[in-house]
């Protein structure tokens, strides 16, 4: 009896603490993880018009290319004497290392704003004739966004004529940035429904790119619910043409289809102040904005060359603009010069930068604010360097999350393009990754449940061909908080409101020829049944078709007599930077290091003996000769929509009656 009554006791302690589990809701993963798999009636991107060249990340054409950086490490001398909080409090402080202590002499310690960087004078700071002296351990409020802390060696050298002499010489100088005038700006409050806007841009970073690079903020981005597009294709060479579509919705290169409108004059410096830019449109709606350019050289900056066409902006395009904070930095605390990933006193020069994105969407995460973060100098002429801020990126968004800074404001995480300058460049994965460069946006809960609609149509458009001009349109809509005609770009398509057809062109979508990965097909009468790439081809299907129980992969049929022989127009396989260059090299044929076909087939389901039309594409590396399916499409029939549909043969076994 006495054990029966422990037995009983025992299981109402279990089933106790499940329930506890089961209602408190005790989970790993953020609480408020969209579902954001593909609909099943999605067209694949396959599915398209445009033949896409699909790529791995890690591709075996650019294996001798790839690095896996995984940190950055930077070492100082320079004592660490200062600190500024959230608020804007400088705390002047003693070197807490050890080692460092005992070198470290007496000092006294000031700081100074920082100005300037507006046209014409755009590659000038101005450092305030003003020193304001800081005692240690005493925090003051700093009024400047921006300013320098300098602090000088006060160790006695002597006496001259009856004057005290110290040594003075510098041992700390820093900078910092923040926002200090946040209680002065009016805004007003955040509304999920209308989102805030925070963009990230990491310079010359590619779809694959940030994929292989950036594993575990790649995951944590999924369970968050940023959606990515697929098939986003530049439709200019470098930074400044690449973004001003995307946040003026204005070119400056030739007009490539529609109408012309979203063309500026050709050979005219263009007046930036002229241009309805995403972050003018938020400030009309009272909100708080932030313009963060890492400008890599003192000469450059986004909008600030070449001269011919852009001269910077004549006033600050946004409440906060960190120009000369970045001139600073580039000119005394970078090193080494030229190209350098470390601060003089010790700081990564990156994570100085995502911490002014970081910290501006947390301090506002309350109001209504926009902000733009261009981040150059990792990236910019290494694209294996981006793996460094792997883990300091999904850090960022973990605290963004924990801290609510998501509840209201949308998120982008882009690239303005591939990697242009790097050895992977040169190879036929790199020139497709050029082309192709990153964008993913994570849109608040609210707001999805509020426009399931917009989501649907989204998710559909992540695997339709894209352009800047469309994310335009669609951060056009999210900036001014209108989703209706009152918000149309003069280019491109919002992604939230409509849906691109599957048959759209690079034309249509403003992409021009040496920008366009859209395949041609090149007929090739000899890749008949009797052809070896056509055996190579039935074997490769029959391999990749094992992987799905539901399938008798011995059953295969294909139905073409020839394979369908697709591949990049010459331009692109080239690495044309503009098409005008084409007549030099046309008559060059350009090498075919990899070819895709297209394939028609079928299979029998085990079970029930069903027939499933398949179309697949397959990978042919032409040195190599080998075959390995890119893509596989089952084409089922959908109830819901009384039609047949494709989807991606990965739903085949629980989608079909096997």
């Amino acid at each position: 009896m006495k054990y029966r009554r422990f037995f009983v006791a025992l299981v109402l302690m279990v089933t106790a603490f499940l329930c506890v589990h089961y209602f408190l809701g005790f989970e790993d993963e953020p609480p408020n993880k969209p579902q954001t798999k593909q609909e099943s009636f999605d067209p694949p991107l396959m599915e398209n018009s445009c033949r896409f060249p699909l790529v791995e990340p890690l591709e075996r054409n650019i294996h001798e290319y790839v690095n896996l950086f995984k940190a950055v490490h930077c070492g100082t001398d320079m004592p660490n004497l200062a600190s500024v909080d959230e608020n804007n409090v400088l705390t002047i402080h003693y070197e807490l290392e050890p080692w460092k202590q005992s070198r470290t002499p007496s000092f006294r310690c000031e700081y100074q704003s920082l100005s300037g960087g507006l046209s014409p004078n755009i590659m000038n700071y101005v450092l305030s004739e003003e020193r304001i002296e800081v005692k240690p351990n005493e925090p003051v409020f700093v009024p400047h966004d921006q300013f320098v802390v300098t602090c000088r060696n006060t160790s006695l050298v002597g006496f001259l004529n009856g004057i005290r002499k110290v040594n003075d010489s510098v041992i700390y100088v820093n900078t910092f940035a923040g926002f200090s005038r946040t209680k002065q700006i009016p805004t007003v409050s955040a509304d999920p429904n209308k989102p805030s806007l925070a963009i990230l841009v990491l310079d010359s970073t590619a779809h694959n790119q940030f994929v292989r690079h950036m594993p575990k903020t790649i995951e944590f981005m999924q369970k968050l619910g940023f959606i990515t597009l697929n098939g986003y294709v530049k439709v200019g060479d470098n930074s400044a043409v690449n973004l001003l579509p995307v946040l003026g919705g204005r070119s400056i290169l030739p007009k490539i289809g529609g109408d012309g409108s979203e063309v500026l004059p050709e050979g005219e410096v263009v007046n930036l102040e002229n241009v309805d830019f995403l972050f003018d449109f938020m400030k009309e709606r009272k909100c708080v904005t932030l313009f963060n350019d890492d400008i890599l050289d003192v000469r450059r900056g986004l909008f600030h060359y070449p001269n011919e066409t852009f001269l910077g902006f004549r006033r600050s395009p946004a409440d906060y603009y960190f120009r000369p904070f970045h001139l600073y930095n580039t000119r005394n605390l970078v090193f080494p010069i030229n190209g350098g990933q470390c601060m003089k006193n010790g700081d990564i020069n990156v994570e100085r930068y995502l911490d002014i994105w970081e910290r501006f969407s947390l301090l506002h995460k309350d109001k209504c604010h926009f902000s733009f973060n261009f981040l150059t100098g990792l990236t910019h002429d290494e694209s294996s360097n981006l793996g460094a801020i792997d883990n300091r990126l999904r850090t960022s968004l973990e605290s963004l999350f924990a801290n609510d800074a998501m509840k209201s404001t949308a998120f982008v995480i882009m690239g303005d393009h591939g990697n242009r300058i790097g050895s992977i460049q040169r190879s036929y994965v790199g020139r497709v990754e050029e082309r192709m460069p990153m964008f993913s946006i994570y849109l608040p809960e609210a707001f999805r449940i509020t426009h399931p609609q917009y989501i649907q149509n989204l998710m559909f458009n992540a695997n339709r061909l894209t352009s800047n001009f469309d994310v335009h349109a669609t951060l056009k809509q999210i900036a001014m908080g209108i989703f209706g005609s009152e918000a149309t770009a003069l280019r491109g398509t919002s992604l939230l409101t409509e849906r691109i057809p599957v048959e759209r062109t690079c034309e249509q979508a403003g992409v021009p020829p040496n920008f366009c990965v859209c395949m041609d097909e090149k007929p090739l009468g000899r890749l008949n049944r009797q052809s070896t790439e056509f055996t190579g081809v039935r074997a490769a299907l029959k391999e990749s078709l094992t992987k799905f129980p539901c399938l008798n992969a011995h059953r295969l049929t294909i139905k073409d007599d020839r394979l369908q022989t697709l591949v990049l127009n010459q331009m692109v396989r080239h690495g044309l930077r503009n098409a005008s260059a084409y007549d030099k090299v046309k008559n060059v044929q350009a090498a075919m290091e990899i070819l895709f076909f297209d394939v028609n087939a079928s299979v029998r389901t085990f079970y029930t003996q069903k027939t499933v039309d398949l179309r697949a594409r397959v990978k042919h590396y032409v040195k190599e000769f080998t075959f390995e399916v890119a893509s596989f499409v089952a084409v089922v029939f959908s109830e819901k929509l009384n039609a047949t549909t494709p989807i991606d043969l990965k739903l085949i076994c629980n989608t079909v009656d096997t």
